[in-house]
């Protein structure tokens, strides 16, 4: 496996352990906007979320789909991904279906308030992620790709 590749899927891993990651957006007046969210990955470096369909997220991508996005900032473990994209609502119902079945199956009780809460309205998002940097400072966790400065994974 070529070393581009192996530094691609020692970041999906680090992305998939984690569960969340802040999400930027971009406010009504044009001012940065930024919330915790719960996310899944796929193979394809597609970042996946949900939105309350009355948060300032959801009503900030009706206007402007760009997002920047960080997961991993605990001083504990020095790594950072850093992606921007575009978000786009997934309406396919089997599709949402298939990707909460996901989150179920994974026992990620943070999901749990989607489930109970009664009268909550809410939106599948993916976003296409098409620019992304890796930072590996945790030597002892990841010696392979431990760098000091940022890596461009995509493009």
């Amino acid at each position: 496996m070529p070393a581009d590749e192996k530094l691609k899927n020692q970041v999906k891993d680090f992305l998939r352990i984690h569960r969340t990651a802040s999400l930027a957006t971009v406010g009504e007046h044009g001012e940065p906007q930024v919330a915790t969210v719960n996310y899944v990955l796929d193979d394809n470096f597609n970042f996946f979320f949900i939105a309350r369909k009355h948060s300032r997220k959801f009503q900030n991508l009706l206007k402007n789909k760009k997002v920047g996005i960080l997961v991993g900032n605990d001083p504990q473990i020095p790594v950072i991904v850093q992606m921007q994209g575009d978000a786009e609502p997934v309406r396919d119902e089997h599709y949402m279906v298939e990707y909460l079945s996901k989150e179920v199956e994974l026992n990620d009780k943070s999901w749990d308030v989607l489930f109970k809460t009664p009268g909550v309205d809410f939106m599948l998002f993916r976003v296409k992620i098409d620019w992304l940097r890796w930072l590996n400072l945790n030597l002892s966790a990841y010696p392979q790709t431990y760098m000091k400065d940022f890596e461009q994974i995509i493009p």
